[in-house]
């Protein structure tokens, strides 16, 4: 029997290396390669890919999405609005990315490292194939009726608060 294939989302953008990524990073020597074959998706390129190639783990590099911050000092409620609705726009050029993507890799689970609000497009393309979704969160702050519109297909989540 072939190992099944995880597929790690790393989310992270800005030349970011954190806890997201530092935990996949510690978490795939310990998995059994004859039952578990990783990969890891990003956001965009980091500087770790070559040594997991090198240790024979894939590294999917996904175009990051475009954010817009408003000037500090000038955020209205109407400004975070519009720049909520623009991450939700952009959620679905990267989600038709993830979905090519999950066709190519056939995954037996996806693991989100960075939470439901910065993986609605990983949580969209798992659901579109029936991928086994882990949502691991970093912290709770509100959360609107995209996202628990999202949370029927997240299989489990955990995580801490702040």
């Amino acid at each position: 029997m072939s190992p099944h294939r995880i597929l790690l989302v790393e989310a992270s953008v800005g030349g970011v290396v954190g806890g997201s990524l530092t935990g996949i990073l510690a978490a795939i020597p310990h998995l059994d390669r004859r039952r578990f074959a990783p990969a890891l998706v990003l956001f965009e390129p980091k500087a770790i890919t070559a040594a997991l190639a090198a240790r024979g783990v894939p590294v999917h590099v996904l175009p990051p999405l475009p954010v817009e911050e408003a000037p500090p000092g000038r955020r209205t409620a109407l400004t975070r609005v519009g720049l909520r609705a623009k991450q939700l726009v952009n959620v679905l050029p990267r989600a038709r990315a993830l979905t090519a993507l999950f066709r190519r890799e056939q995954p037996a689970l996806v693991y989100l490292a960075n939470g439901l609000t910065a993986n609605l497009d990983g949580v969209l393309a798992a659901a579109r194939f029936g991928v086994p979704v882990v949502c691991h969160e970093k912290g709770f702050w509100r959360v609107v009726l995209v996202e628990r519109f999202s949370w029927r297909w997240i299989d489990v989540s955990f995580g801490m608060t702040d």
